[in-house]
């Protein structure tokens, strides 16, 4: 082992030398380390018990990462063992072990994931996802030395600050944020890893106890001031938000906002006092507004940072969408203050009389004001609410059938009441607002989607012309909208409604707002529908956490978010954790509503669906002839909830295998859907796209034709679908290439053959022209042909 000298003056003392520039402490990741855990690598890797390891990636300060390859999936992930292997002793143990324990309790899709901790020859192993990316350091450099734009750095940011929120929301503070910690795939999505330095926000956790009290952890060019000069109670969100802030800094102009290289106390002391450049002074791409947010991430003050990362996320995504962003550089009033604090004997002083003057003036004027709004509102609700209610009284007293007739129809009421709303409340416009959001709601309940749909325009229009952008009421309108839209299968405009709506919520009302949670419920379940579940299972849980802790168990928005919740997890496979759930929404339902109200009726149906996926299938089609009982007698024959108690209750049936009786149902749905007057695609229904809700009803029905060896049912019903289908706008084409597929699948289950290829082959050609050329439903088509020409299954003639 070589030793080093330490440098002596003539009399013998020791020489003060710097720490050397070799520590680089402005470096992107550990290499500040790596004279201190300098170990050899062996020639050859190998395998740590069953995984075969393919290369080594990073070596931290307590602990190694191989790129792994894991045996029986054949997948590649990532495993870290502690670089001390045998000789660590107990605390680095502890602090190996919490990671998986800390890590493991979190899922987001911008965190990795950690699978498990396994013991190989008596020391722990840490299996984690295997992320192909890079740090964020070295994406923001760009290809050919052009950095990113600062735009696309805020994008990313904002993403990656999501992902810490998604820690600190579960009491879990990094600790150890820095580019090497941010890797980002070729999506450019980024990941954010090892928690190995993280620690507990619930100090009865007992985890924050592995840490000595006056150690220091981290990577200190990262680290908050209050992370250097003090134990682990002086850290907080906060620190995270400090360590993503100098993250921004770097990937913005890729330097340090203060010197972080040379003698290690000056770094320390460059740190807790030296104000941060201004990012603009280093690269002049950086504009005002993202110095801004840089700058109140990376104060010295952590009251005066972002106070969660979630207010960080907020500005850098104002910032990418053009909006006008929180953070400003310090005032004059700070600089003041800075001042105040240097004198504060006779400052104290004089601001006590004046404040006493001022405070008294102030909540005397407040008070007057919040009187005189107080009075100004209830007036304009009261004037509202007589005008709604006598507005109302006229329409449905249009309906007595000595003036209407006897045959006066509720769409008749409701028609006439569209065209007089126009025409009045000129100088009420909210009340223009609420009328015509009624008449949306109505429509929707009695399943016209697109006499609702039109509706709602109208009170957006009216409530962008009077009321602005920003209204409470506005914003109500563009959510409304964008769920008729989803029901529609119109999906772009539906995203685009209901995300606006959420977001604007969200920017005028706050997080919590009862506003924002039915906007954010609403881009929930569209985002469930069009199969985003990542994101619509965090939109979902986090609506449901904030009204059980706000609204308690029994309210009605609150058993909205049960059941909505409970649906995802039953979409994703979480039978065990949805059902618990489930029978919560039930049974709160039932108590206040009764039996027969709709949504009852709703949950109950989504119970049954549950017991289906269950294989309960006795108990499911019980519930669900209940349900189709009640439904009966309350809507319409074609009402799209009979529709969807049709299907469900058929395909039960199918599977029980009582034939007859499941023909019968389904032929009824197939017939409505291909009659003259088509109902709407039921509303709940979680498929994507026009008409594959009838297509699914009528391939379930013409599969048990095939089991009937019914070959002349099973020709007319996809001829009817052929002939349907044909008359789709082009973006929805590629459905014919689909019912073409599934009637090819059928006709050589009938000896036929021959037919069949020329079904494919026209699935095949539809596919082409309407798809990517490497989606995965052409190459599949490919796949039927070759099996159906397999010799094996004996060659068919054309």
């Amino acid at each position: 082992m070589t030793s080093m000298a330490m440098p002596v003056k003539g009399d013998g003392s020791a020489v003060d030398a710097p720490v050397p520039d070799s520590f680089g402490l402005d470096a992107p990741s550990d290499e500040w380390m790596d004279r201190l855990r300098a170990a050899e690598t062996p020639s050859s890797l190998g395998c740590i018990g069953p995984y075969e390891l393919i290369a080594e990636v990073s070596r931290g300060g307590q602990g190694i990462v191989y790129r792994a390859r894991q045996p029986g999936t054949n997948r590649e992930i990532a495993v870290k063992r502690m670089l001390a292997g045998s000789f660590a002793t107990p605390a680095m143990r502890r602090r190996f072990e919490r990671e998986v324990e800390l890590a493991a309790g979190l899922n987001h899709p911008n965190l990795v994931t950690v699978f498990g901790l396994e013991v190989v020859d008596g020391q722990p192993l840490l299996a984690m996802e295997w992320i192909d990316g890079v740090p964020v350091d070295e994406w923001s450099s760009g290809e050919g030395g052009t950095r990113r734009s600062p735009r696309e750095v805020a994008r990313l940011m904002q993403i990656a600050c999501e992902g810490v929120r998604h820690a600190h929301q579960h009491g879990i503070i990094h600790r150890d944020l820095k580019p090497s910690n941010i890797l980002v795939d070729h999506n450019d999505s980024p990941h954010v890893l090892d928690f190995g330095l993280a620690r507990s926000i619930d100090p009865s956790s007992g985890q924050s106890a592995i840490t000595l009290t006056d150690q220091f952890v981290g990577t200190p060019a990262f680290a908050a001031p209050e992370h250097l000069r003090g134990g682990p109670d002086a850290i907080d969100v906060r620190s995270d938000v400090y360590s993503l802030g100098v993250v921004l800094f770097n990937a913005l102009t890729g330097s340090m906002p203060y010197k972080v290289s040379g003698d290690l106390p000056e770094v320390f002391r460059n740190i807790e006092q030296a104000e941060p450049v201004r990012p603009s002074s280093v690269c002049g791409s950086v504009d005002r507004e993202i110095e801004s947010i840089v700058l109140k991430a990376l104060s010295k003050d952590k009251d005066r940072r972002y106070q969660t990362v979630d207010a960080m996320a907020e500005d850098l995504r104002r910032y990418v969408q053009g909006e006008p962003i929180l953070a400003h550089p310090p005032s004059t009033f700070y600089q003041v203050r800075k001042l105040v604090k240097r004198h504060r004997l006779p400052f104290a002083l004089a601001a006590l009389v004046f404040g006493v003057v001022l405070a008294f003036a102030i909540t005397a004027t407040y008070q007057a004001q919040r009187i005189r709004l107080e009075r100004d509102q209830s007036r304009l609700d009261q004037a509202k609410a007589e005008a709604v209610s006598e507005f109302l009284r006229t329409m449905f007293a249009s309906a007595n059938p000595e003036q209407s007739g006897h045959d006066v129809r509720v769409v008749d009421v409701l028609e006439r009441a569209e065209t007089k709303i126009d025409s009045g409340f000129d100088e009420q416009p909210e009340v223009r607002v609420v009328l015509h959001s009624t008449l949306g709601e109505t429509y929707f309940g009695l399943g016209l989607y697109e006499q609702a749909d039109e509706s709602y325009q109208a009170a957006l229009r009216a409530a962008t012309t009077s009321l602005g952008d920003d209204h409470e009421l506005t914003l109500d309108a563009m959510s409304s909208l964008g769920v008729i839209r989803s029901a529609r299968n119109r999906l772009v405009e539906a995203e685009g409604f209901s995300r606006g709506a959420y977001e604007g919520f969200l920017r005028t009302l706050g997080r919590e707002a009862p506003q924002t949670l039915v906007a954010a419920n609403n881009l929930a379940g569209f985002l469930r529908r069009v199969d985003r579940l990542d994101e619509s299972e965090r939109i979902y849980r986090e609506t449901y956490e904030i009204r059980l802790r706000t609204l308690g168990e029994d309210d009605l928005d609150t058993l909205a978010s049960m059941n909505n919740l409970s649906m995802m997890l039953m979409f994703r496979g979480k039978q065990s954790e949805a059902e618990p759930v489930l029978l919560k929404a039930l049974r709160g339902c039932r108590r206040m509503f009764g039996e027969s109200h709709p949504k009852t009726l709703l949950v109950t149906n989504n119970y049954a669906k549950l017991l289906h996926r269950l294989g309960r299938l006795e108990e499911a089609a019980s519930r669900y002839r209940d349900i189709l009982d009640v439904r009966r007698q309350t809507l319409t024959s074609h009402h799209p909830d009979i529709m969807l108690s049709l299907n469900n209750l058929g395909m039960v049936l199918k599977e029980q295998d009582k034939i007859d009786e499941a023909r019968g149902i389904l032929a009824e749905v197939v017939d409505a859907y291909y009659g003259d007057d088509p109902p709407a695609q039921p509303a709940h229904w979680g498929s994507r796209g026009k008409g594959l809700f009838s297509h699914h009803v009528l391939f379930q029905l013409a599969d048990i034709h095939v089991r009937l060896k019914n070959a002349d049912a099973v020709e007319r019903l996809f001829e009817r679908a052929i002939s349907r289908t044909e008359d789709f706008q082009d973006d929805d084409q590629w459905r014919l290439g689909i019912v073409h597929r599934e009637y090819g699948l059928c006709l050589p289950k009938l000896g036929r053959k021959a037919n069949a290829r020329k079904q494919l082959r026209d699935a095949l050609e539809v596919l082409r022209h309407t798809l990517e050329p490497d989606d995965p439903r052409t190459r599949e088509v490919h796949e039927d042909l070759r099996a159906l020409d397999d010799p094996g299954e004996g060659s068919a003639q054309p």
